[in-house]
């Protein structure tokens, strides 16, 4: 009985998540709609978006199976001084870059702070390495169901803006050089972040994944409120909403992860996302 109440709580919670997340989403976009469209925007294009989203998870959640494998015991404190010390450098450095800009007029090329992150990220992990268990491993089967989950929601997007928009913006040619691009940053980077360290650290103090999965979404969603309030320069309001595109992306991330054990499928995932 205890844990039926349990799991009907846990229920409410993730659907709290999910229509919260879909209404300021929704909020965002009567003011900040998408680019590409220009004057032919409408407020329906929020719900086509929201709708291609959660189709594609509720797919990878339908058929994406557990995997077996099982966490092991890390030691929490060094994973999350490595957590903390990245996601410091990869707020900072957004506002830093922003601040020179400013005030220098420096012309600082983003793949320079990329690199950077990189480094420091790879010596946070080379100095923690006895913690740290990264797993690649691919099953086609699952990875069949991650490039099926991306095709539903990409082939929805691509399909509406070209039809019913008439606007021809998807070239697989420059989806491709995309791909490439931003599989190593910056998909890869931030799913050993994300997924990898942060989901860890969470899972030792909280045993649920679904709230786990939660919680590592709503922090990888306000990461990207540093992109909209000072690098887009959206006012701080509509920054926070803003970020609730990324917190369902976010949590379709963790889904993958929690049910694979594996950083290839999201890494993939999320570089594909980035191609739309």
């Amino acid at each position: 009985m205890v844990q039926v109440k349990s799991n009907l709580l846990i229920g409410w919670i993730e659907a709290l998540f999910f229509i919260t997340m879909s209404v300021f989403y929704i909020i965002y976009y009567q003011k900040y709609p998408l680019g590409i469209l220009g004057e032919s925007a409408s407020n329906f294009d929020a719900i086509v978006v929201l709708a291609a989203v959660f189709i594609s998870l509720f797919f990878i959640k339908r058929f994406l199976t557990s995997s077996n494998d099982s966490y092991k015991e890390k030691r929490k404190s060094k994973l999350l001084t490595i957590l903390l010390v990245n996601y410091l450098y990869m707020g900072a450095s957004y506002r830093i870059f922003q601040l020179i800009l400013i005030k220098y007029e420096a012309n600082i090329p983003m793949d320079f702070i990329n690199v950077i992150g990189w480094l420091i990220l790879i010596i946070s992990l080379l100095i923690c390495r006895r913690n740290i268990e990264l797993n690649f491993k691919v099953e086609i089967k699952k990875l069949f169901v991650v490039l099926a989950g991306f095709l539903i929601y990409g082939s929805i997007m691509v399909l509406y803006i070209t039809k019913i928009h008439s606007i021809d913006f998807f070239s697989v040619t420059i989806a491709i050089k995309t791909f490439i691009e931003g599989f190593f940053y910056p998909a890869l980077y931030e799913e050993i972040i994300f997924r990898y360290l942060m989901i860890t650290v969470i899972k030792d103090y909280i045993s649920n994944e679904r709230i786990t999965v939660i919680l590592q979404a709503i922090v990888f969603g306000l990461f990207h409120f540093i992109l909209y309030y000072f690098i887009n320069q959206v006012d701080f309001v509509y920054s926070i909403l803003g970020c609730a595109a990324q917190t369902l992306v976010g949590y379709t991330l963790g889904i993958i992860y929690i049910r694979t054990k594996s950083l290839t499928y999201g890494t993939v995932f999320h570089a594909l996302i980035n191609t739309i």
